[in-house]
């Protein structure tokens, strides 16, 4: 009866011992456990579990019931270090007043417990090795559970603080992409450095139009441009603490003044665009590597919604400046002739296209009264804006002029003592002006220095430049001398008065068009009306430069005589 009693007493209490292992997942409570019970049902008074590093180097004292011999502990070390792996659960050590016994955990560190002066001198019975196996048994799998949860709980909390940034940082994305305004983004990144890292001294600087700029500051004293130079000079985040080296030592007082803790250049498309300056956190705490990632992350989101933000207003900026263009053309057309006029015996036709939306290219037909007609074109230095200002003045001054019915050589000074009075010396334009008597076909012109027009005498099959006239405009404010040349247009005449951007036109060789192609082009095609020519012309030099963007402006006027 005594043996099933003592039987059944140790069955119960190796259940109530593993309930209490397998409920608990503090290594703590289960070594602590252990040691009663092992130092209860073994007769030993002093007990303790220590945990021991995987290289044997460092001891963590868990549980100690009194005072153990630290010498004991050192010598079991020393020649555990020594053993080959050992491939069971546990291993034991008995003597006759001590006993230790060694458990791997799946950490690869290892549980030591160590109990000493037994009570009773005599040899461990087998149901004491039996009960000694049982629990330690029980013990090694308490122990492989429990650390299976912390690193399973260590591995959740990590995903979530993981996921925690993300959202962070998703939000960030998500408000940064609502603002279109740099000040705005700044007050939002602002808020983010102090409401999620708890960071009150720091320094954000970036670049705006060119230069490095002073975005937010709040450290004490003047951050020099050499220190900035410094930051900017970085490639990845430096922390302080760890990168002191790297840091100039002229840097460190200014350091310490501001406990700077991180310095992250923030780089956009591999060009170093800004720099981040960090002080501590508010509560003094270190930066943790999730903070390292928060902040990479933030400066990152930060450089997006800048550059964003930036290339938002420069294409606002552009449709705006597309519009006005637009706006300017229209004006520049409506300056030109709207309708081409007709006569019995003289045929026209004319247009220009810029090279840009506007252009400094511009070509008029003047019905004076009905015995004359004044033909013009002008090139103005330079193309787009500019130069479209300046033909608009040449334009308005013309008509102004014609309806005055001053002399060719009047009109012609007059124009060019306006452009000289309002344009810079660099610019000028180059003009021809006819004034054509529709009764005799009388053509009197001046030539200031424009690409001569060519005309074709078809009677005569005779080419002539007409060439007479004189300077440029814009050049010299005096009078000038302007000579006047006469000809007279009979039958199947034609003229062609052209811009440089018809001849100038390069093919993919860098050959000209050149004068010596138009002349052929107006031998063989002459015969055609004003308008078709002037179509067919065009579309030959587009196919000769092979692009449908041209170089120059191109203006065409065509005079034909019935």
């Amino acid at each position: 009866m005594m043996g099933s009693s003592s039987l059944f007493i140790n069955l119960d209490s190796l259940l109530e011992l593993s309930n209490k292992l397998n409920s608990s997942r503090s290594i703590e409570f289960i070594l602590n456990s252990v040691v009663l019970s092992l130092m209860g049902k073994l007769g030993f008074l002093r007990g303790g579990a220590f945990i021991i590093s995987n290289d044997f180097t460092k001891i963590e004292e868990i549980v100690v019931k009194g005072q153990i011999d630290k010498n004991v502990i050192l010598e079991h070390i020393e020649e555990l270090s020594r053993l080959p792996i050992f491939e069971e659960k546990f291993h034991i050590k008995f003597s006759s007043n001590i006993l230790l016994v060694t458990l791997k955990l799946t950490d690869n560190r290892f549980v030591l417990l160590c109990f000493v002066s037994r009570l009773k001198k005599a040899d461990y019975l087998p149901d004491e090795q039996h009960y000694l196996s049982l629990v330690l048994n029980m013990t090694a799998n308490a122990l492989d559970i429990t650390i299976n949860y912390e690193n399973l709980y260590k591995t959740n909390i990590e995903l979530q603080r993981r996921n925690q940034l993300l959202t962070t940082i998703f939000e960030i994305n998500r408000d940064f992409s609502l603002y279109l305004s740099k000040d705005q983004i700044s007050s939002h990144f602002k808020y983010r450095i102090f409401g999620q890292l708890l960071v009150t001294r720091f320094a954000l600087y970036y670049e705006e139009n060119g230069k490095i700029e002073e975005i937010l500051n709040n450290l004490s004293g003047e951050i020099s441009t050499e220190f900035i130079d410094f930051c900017l000079s970085l490639d990845n985040l430096l922390i302080v603490e760890i990168d002191r080296k790297k840091i100039p030592e002229r840097f460190h007082s200014f350091l310490s003044m501001n406990e700077i803790q991180i310095i992250l250049p923030l780089i956009y498309h591999n060009q170093t665009r800004g720099v981040l300056i960090l002080g501590k956190k508010y509560i003094n705490e270190t930066f943790t590597k999730e903070d390292i990632n928060f902040i990479q992350a933030l400066g990152n989101t930060f450089t997006i919604a800048i550059e964003n933000c930036r290339l938002v207003n420069e294409e606002i900026r552009k449709k705006q400046i597309e519009k006005e263009l637009q706006l300017a053309l229209e004006i520049q057309q409506n300056l030109l002739p709207q309708k081409i006029p007709t006569f019995e015996r003289v045929e026209l036709w004319g247009f220009t296209t810029p090279a840009k939306i506007v252009g400094g290219d511009y070509f008029d037909i003047i019905q004076s009264d009905r015995q004359f007609l004044y033909l013009a074109m002008a090139d103005v230095a330079g193309k787009g804006i500019p130069a479209s200002l300046l033909m608009a003045n040449v334009q308005s001054a013309l008509r102004l002029l014609v309806s005055l019915d001053l002399s060719l050589q009047q009109i012609v000074n007059y124009i060019n003592s306006i452009i000289y009075h309002n344009t810079t010396p660099e610019k000028f334009i180059t003009f021809f002006l006819g004034k054509l008597n529709l009764e005799t076909l009388c053509l009197e012109y001046i030539n200031a220095g424009h690409n001569p027009p060519i005309l074709f005498q078809k009677q005569q099959k005779k080419i002539k430049n007409l060439t007479i006239g004189g300077l440029f405009l814009g050049f010299i404010d005096s009078p000038l001398d302007y000579q006047v040349g006469c000809e007279i247009l009979g039958k199947d005449d034609f003229l062609l008065i052209y811009t440089d951007g018809v001849t100038e036109c390069k093919n993919s060789l860098e050959e000209e068009f050149g004068v010596g192609r138009l002349v052929e082009f107006i031998l063989n095609n002459s015969h055609k009306t004003a308008k078709s020519f002037c179509e067919n012309l065009f579309n030959q030099i587009v196919s000769y430069c092979e692009t449908k963007e041209l170089g120059d402006d191109v203006s065409l006027l065509a005079l034909k005589i019935k």
